[in-house]
C-alpha cells in the first residue's frame, strides 16, 4: 500500500504548481486492473488520502527521517482526548494504512484540525495539520464505502 501512494504522489506532485484553498480530487484507474483510485490532497499538500475499493491510506508528509519503519504515534482531533494509531513511516512521512477505524475518520471528517505525534526517536514535537474542507471533499466524492466507513 504505501508503494502505492509514493508511486501515485510522485505523478500527482509533478502535475500540481499551484493549489488554492479547497482539497483536490484526483482520478486514476489501474490499467491492468481497472481498478479506480480517488486521491484526496489537503490544501498546504501536507496530507494525502488514497482510497481505492477495499482500501485506504492516509499519508502525513513533511515529518522528519524517521529511525523506526512502524512506530506508533498518538492523535488529537481539536480538543478531544488523544488516542494511539499504527502505521508506517518512510523518507519524510508516516502513513496510516488499511487498519483505519471509524474513530480516527470520523475524527477527520467532523474536525478542523488533527494534531500527529509520532512516537520515534527523531520525532520530538507536534505537527498540525488542517482538515478545514475535508468533510466538503468527501461529500463531493464519497471514497471509504468499503474501506472503512461510508458517512454520507
Amino acid at each position: 500500500m504505501i508503494k502505492q501512494i509514493l508511486v501515485l504522489l510522485s505523478g500527482i506532485l509533478a502535475s500540481f504548481s499551484i493549489f488554492g484553498s479547497d482539497w483536490n480530487i484526483v482520478y486514476q484507474t489501474d490499467q491492468m486492473t481497472d481498478e479506480k483510485k480517488i486521491l484526496y490532497i489537503s490544501p498546504d499538500r501536507g496530507i494525502f488520502i488514497l482510497c481505492t475499493p477495499n482500501n485506504a491510506g492516509i499519508s502525513f508528509l513533511g515529518l522528519p527521517k524517521m529511525s523506526q519503519s512502524t512506530p506508533k504515534a498518538l492523535v488529537r482531533f481539536d480538543k478531544e482526548k488523544s488516542f494511539d494509531v499504527n502505521g508506517a513511516a518512510g523518507k519524510d512521512f508516516y502513513t496510516i494504512a488499511s487498519s483505519l477505524d471509524k474513530k480516527f475518520i470520523d475524527g477527520m471528517i467532523r474536525s478542523n484540525s488533527m494534531l500527529l505525534d509520532v512516537k520515534d526517536t527523531n520525532s520530538n514535537q507536534y505537527y498540525k495539520f488542517s482538515l478545514i474542507g475535508l468533510s466538503k471533499a468527501l461529500k463531493k466524492e464519497p471514497c471509504l464505502k468499503k474501506s472503512i466507513v461510508y458517512l454520507y
